[in-house]
């Protein structure tokens, strides 16, 4: 039958069941350790799956004997696995039965194991190791589930602040900028592989939202007054990506035209549409490297690639993503090209990332699609929301 020991000084312990088939064992073993810790016992597994079902809560540590009938020790405590994986298990054996309870160690997720007759002293360390492993797995499982509440209600707060930023991209009169805005952050943050980027502490997102709205805001200043009705590239009309590329490059000693097999991509519009608006990124970029840095450009299987230092990058897009940055050539710097990557954006160029940890640079691989194709509001709705999405991850938390 099982017991429980009067109320004592383990009461806030978790409690530890005992199953032998020898009630000598039983009694003794309560004898023992009954004044330390809250005691279980049972004779063999099916009575002891029975005590450990009403009270599961409360048990974190089970103590079995290998060789009992009806079933075995492992028998029974890969039962209890089932129902209850934190439980700390551990089995007692013969001497004869050492090489099974090795095994049942290794394999069978069994804690440790313990030969008859028994050390007491050393006994009583075990228990007591275990208990506390218990109460720090417990402790744990504890915190993680804390962690994914609070991570479930960010998720859905972040749905909230991404229709708001939503909104303000939306009035802009710029189309995508949402997404020039997001690559840019990410820019900012590439150097993280070699260390944390040096953007002071992490705003709440109300203050994030304000400054990203006023940011966006002072870049769009510096676009062209017609932007919204500038003439876009025309679809039926295309030019080779590698001349506009080696004109651009021509304007600055720091940006390096390499040749490649690959050749023959073709952007839409007319070269004389095309080639300010990349001559505007260019410039936006050299805005912000040192006089030291190269931009290498060149047309891959994939598309065009330029590659730059994504240090420089970091420190030349702080102002972007710190929501106290003084004002100051560093911040002006900092809109030209954010205000270069909203005028690529709004024609319809694309822009993926290809990060380089090993050189510190990394690549924009750039594309132009035609403006001719329209898609779905509701798609685009959709196709923002993901992008304010990866941009709100990065602020909020």
């Amino acid at each position: 039958m099982s017991t429980l020991n009067p109320a004592s000084p383990g009461d806030s312990l978790p409690t530890i069941l005992f199953v032998d088939d020898e009630e000598k064992t039983r009694k003794h073993f309560k004898r023992l350790f009954q004044r330390q810790f809250n005691i279980l016992l049972a004779e063999d597994g099916i009575e002891a799956f029975k005590v450990f079902q009403e009270s599961i809560d409360e048990i974190g540590v089970i103590i079995t004997d290998q060789r009992m009938p009806n079933e075995t020790g492992t028998e029974f405590l890969a039962k209890t696995a089932l129902l209850k994986p934190g439980a700390v298990r551990i089995l007692s054996t013969a001497y004869a039965e050492v090489e099974a309870a090795i095994d049942s160690v290794n394999k069978g997720g069994v804690y440790r194991y313990i030969t008859k007759p028994w050390e007491v002293t050393e006994l009583e360390v075990t228990l007591t190791r275990a208990i506390e492993l218990y109460q720090l797995q417990h402790e744990r499982d504890e915190l993680v589930k804390q962690k994914m509440t609070s991570l479930q209600n960010l998720a859905a707060s972040e749905r909230i602040h991404s229709l708001a930023a939503l909104a303000v991209f939306q009035n802009s009169g710029l189309r995508h900028s949402s997404r020039a805005l997001q690559t840019l952050v990410q820019l900012a943050d590439q150097p993280s592989a070699h260390g944390p980027a040096s953007v002071g502490q992490e705003p709440d997102w109300q203050e994030t939202y304000r400054h990203h709205r006023h940011f966006l805001d002072v870049a769009k200043a510096l676009l062209p007054r017609d932007l919204a009705s500038a003439a876009t590239p025309e679809p039926n009309q295309l030019v080779a990506a590698a001349t506009v590329l080696q004109e651009v490059c021509a304007t600055d000693n720091r940006f390096q035209w390499h040749e490649s097999e690959n050749r023959g991509i073709a952007w839409p519009g007319p070269a004389e549409v095309v080639t300010p608006i990349a001559l505007r990124l260019f410039e936006g970029f050299g805005a912000i490297l040192s006089q030291t840095d190269l931009v290498t450009s060149r047309e891959t299987e994939h598309g065009v690639e330029i590659s730059l230092s994504s240090l420089s990058l970091q420190h030349g897009l702080q102002a972007l993503v710190s929501p106290d940055f003084p004002d100051g050539p560093e911040k002006n710097r900092c809109l030209q090209v954010t205000a270069a990557f909203l005028q690529w954006a709004h024609h319809g160029g694309t822009m993926e990332i290809l990060p380089n940890p090993s050189s510190r640079t990394v690549s924009l691989r750039l594309g132009l699609s035609s403006p001719g194709n329209v898609t779905d509001p509701w798609e685009t709705l959709a196709a923002d929301l993901v992008a304010n999405d990866l941009f709100w991850q990065r602020h909020i938390g």
